[in-house]
C-alpha cells in the first residue's frame, strides 16, 4: 500500500500500483487529481499508461511530464490549454473524429511528444489541433499524425475539411519535428485585414516557423487565408525542412505577409 493524495490534497491510503500521478513525492490516483492539486511551477509526472473519458483541462502554469507514457483519450478534445504549460515525453491517441488538443491564449511547448488521431470517416471539418487567441505553441522533437478520409455519404464536390494544424491569430513554431496530415497541414492566419496589415510594420505580424522539420499533406502543406482578418503574417521555413502535398501545392499564401524560405545547403525542399 502507498500513501495517496487526492484534488482536495486528502491523503488516503491505496493499493500500490494503483496510483498514475505524482507531484515531487506525492502521488495521486488520477492525472485529473494531480493537475488539480499543481500549483504554477510544478511538474505533475505521468506514472502509466492511462484512458481518459472526459477531457483534460490545464489551466494553470505546470509542466506535463507523460515519462514515456500514453495518454488514450475517449472525449471529443483530449486536451484543453488555457494557461502556459509545457508537455513532453511521451504519446496522446485522441479518439477517431476527436481533437487532441485546443490552446486558448496560452504559452505552450510539446517537447518529445507524439500526438496521434484522425477521422477515417469524416462528415464535418476536424481541426485536430487548433491553437487560438494569441497564443505561442512550440513543437519541438515532436511528431503529429492526423489520418482523415471522407464518409461515402460526403459530396465530393464541397467535402468538409481536416486540418491537422489550425494557428488563428497565434504565433507556431514547429522545429526538429514531424507533421503529417491526411488532408491539410499546417494552417496559418494572421489577426489584420488587410488595410491593417498594409499599415502595420511586420514585427506585428503573427509568426509561424518552420526549422529542419517536415509537413507532409494530401492537400496544402502550409497555408493562409485572404479574407477578413486573416493578414498579417511571416511565414518562414528554415534550415533541412521539407514541405510536401500530394495533391495540391505545397505553400498557398493569398494573404498579405513575408514568406522566407531559407535554403540550409539545399536541404530546405518544396
Amino acid at each position: 500500500y502507498v500513501a495517496a493524495w487526492n484534488e482536495d490534497v486528502q491523503m488516503y491510503v491505496t493499493e500500490e500500483g494503483s496510483w498514475v500521478a505524482s507531484i515531487n513525492e506525492r502521488a495521486y490516483a488520477s492525472l485529473e487529481d494531480a493537475i488539480n492539486a499543481a500549483k504554477d511551477g510544478d511538474t505533475v509526472t505521468l506514472l502509466s499508461d492511462i484512458t481518459i473519458s472526459e477531457t483534460l483541462t490545464i489551466d494553470n502554469a505546470i509542466a506535463l511530464d507523460l515519462n514515456d507514457c500514453t495518454i488514450t483519450s475517449a472525449a471529443d478534445v483530449a486536451v484543453r490549454i488555457t494557461a502556459d504549460a509545457t508537455l513532453e515525453g511521451g504519446t496522446l491517441i485522441a479518439a477517431d473524429g476527436a481533437q487532441a488538443v485546443t490552446v486558448d491564449g496560452a504559452v505552450v511547448e510539446f517537447n518529445k511528444m507524439s500526438v496521434t488521431g484522425g477521422a477515417p470517416e469524416a462528415t464535418e471539418n476536424l481541426y485536430f489541433i487548433e491553437i487560438t487567441n494569441g497564443s505561442d505553441v512550440t513543437f519541438d522533437g515532436s511528431t503529429v499524425t492526423f489520418t482523415y478520409a471522407y464518409a461515402e455519404s460526403v459530396n465530393p464536390d464541397a467535402p468538409p475539411q481536416g486540418q491537422v494544424i489550425r494557428s488563428l491569430a497565434s504565433d507556431l513554431t514547429i522545429v526538429n519535428s514531424t507533421i503529417t496530415s491526411g488532408d491539410y497541414g499546417v494552417t496559418f492566419r494572421g489577426s489584420m485585414t488587410d488595410e491593417e496589415a498594409v499599415a502595420a510594420d511586420a514585427s506585428e505580424y503573427k509568426t509561424l516557423t518552420i526549422t529542419d522539420s517536415t509537413v507532409q499533406a494530401r492537400l496544402f502543406a502550409v497555408s493562409g487565408n485572404g479574407s477578413g482578418t486573416n493578414h498579417g503574417t511571416n511565414i518562414a521555413v528554415t534550415g533541412s525542412s521539407k514541405l510536401e502535398s500530394t495533391k495540391a501545392q505545397a505553400i498557398y499564401h493569398p494573404q498579405y505577409g513575408t514568406l522566407n524560405i531559407s535554403l540550409a545547403d539545399d536541404e530546405t525542399q518544396v
